[in-house]
This record gives C-alpha cells, structure tokens and sequence, in this order.
C-alpha cells in the first residue's frame, strides 16, 4: 500500500467508512481529564500554592482558558482533580485485590499499601496543609475526603470480608489498617525505607489476623 492508499485508509476508517468525528461531550471529557492530569502533577511537584494555571496549562497542553470554562476556580479543580485520580487509582487497586483474593491476608494489604504510595496520597497531604488557611478548600474537601474515604472503606471491608464478622467488626478492622497505612504513608515521604515498610506490613498483617480470629472482640 502506497503513501496515498495510507492517507485514505486512515480517513476513511477499516471497513471503508467515515471516520467517526469525537462529539462535543467527547472532546470535553478528553479536556477535562488533561487537565485534571496536569493539576495532580504540578501539585506534587510545586505544592499548592506553586500549582499555578500557567503550570498547570503548560503540562496540559491546553490553554488556561480550558481551566476557566470548566471550572470557576482553583479550589474546585484541584478537589474534583482528587477524585478523579482516585477513580483511576481505585480501578488498579480492586483489579489488584481481585487477583490478591485467594493468596490471604498478606498480599491483599501489600496491594491496599501501594495505592498509599500513589501520587494520590503526596497531592492529598499538600491540599490538606493548604486548607488549614483557605476556608473555600477546606468546605470542598471535606467532601470529597468522605467520598475517598467511604471508597477505601468498602474496598477493604470487602477484602477482610470472611463471613464471620459483622460490619461494623470490619469497618473497625478496615479502619486500623487504613490508620496504619496513612501513617506508614507519612513516614515514607519523609524517609523511604522499603525494608522498614516490610516489617511494618508484617506486624500488620499479624495484626489483623489475630483481629479476624473468632472471639478476638
């Protein structure tokens, strides 16, 4: 096939026909999620403060007038930004726990623990730094902070799930895991130690174990 039969082949589409034009509500989304990308990234690489709207439309590639059209300022971008790494974030995490179910305690924490090691957790600790002083963040994440949370929540009750505990005994089961990941979290930004965080899952998982056992309440 020739340059030309190449040019037409790729307007026309495989089967000879028109190629599909992307509608508006398309090309929106494509927009929307480029520059929902780009606000994670500037925040975890210049902080809140230093995520600027020319930072953010540089790693974008679009203009900052995409910011403007679809959102009405920087505290609701950066908050629906959150949420939307989380959509993305949680999609590996339970295709992780899926594979995880059958191998126990310990590779389904080791899978929970990664999504702590995300981009997710560096943005979330900077925007709530941030919020301690801005009152419109603060209210904006409160909100979405209960959405994550409900969203981890669920994800591990139904990972510890083995049909002999209530849900609240799981919900507080759940809650201790996810306590102790943030805090392994903390301790990881600061000073990364991959042998440290082995031990540390270890007494963790030990922990829940014994947490799971029949009549450990």
């Amino acid at each position: 096939m020739d340059t030309t039969e190449g040019l037409t082949a790729a307007a026309t589409g495989p089967a000879g026909g028109a190629k599909k034009r992307r509608s508006n509500a398309e090309r929106s989304a494509t927009t929307r999620s480029a520059v929902l990308d780009a606000t994670i990234t500037a925040i975890v690489r210049y902080g809140y403060r230093g995520a600027t709207s020319e930072r953010i439309a540089e790693l974008s590639g679009l203009t900052r007038g995409a910011q403007k059209h679809h959102w009405s300022n920087k505290a609701e971008m950066v908050a629906e930004a959150l949420l939307h790494l989380h959509d993305k974030l949680m999609a590996v995490t339970i295709a992780e726990l899926e594979r995880a179910a059958d191998q126990g305690v310990g590779p389904a924490l080791e899978a929970l623990w990664r999504s702590f090691k995300s981009d997710l957790f560096t943005a979330a600790d900077e925007l709530h730094i941030a919020a301690r002083s801005d009152e419109e963040l603060r209210t904006l994440l409160i909100d979405v902070e209960r959405e994550i949370g409900r969203r981890i929540r669920d994800i591990t009750m139904s990972m510890l799930d083995d049909g002999r505990q209530s849900r609240q005994r799981l919900a507080d089961i759940g809650a201790h895991a996810i306590n102790v990941m943030r805090g392994m979290a903390f301790q990881s930004a600061l000073l990364p130690s991959p042998e440290r965080e082995r031990r540390q899952l270890a007494v963790l998982e030990e922990s829940v174990r014994d947490l799971l056992r029949p009549g450990s309440d």
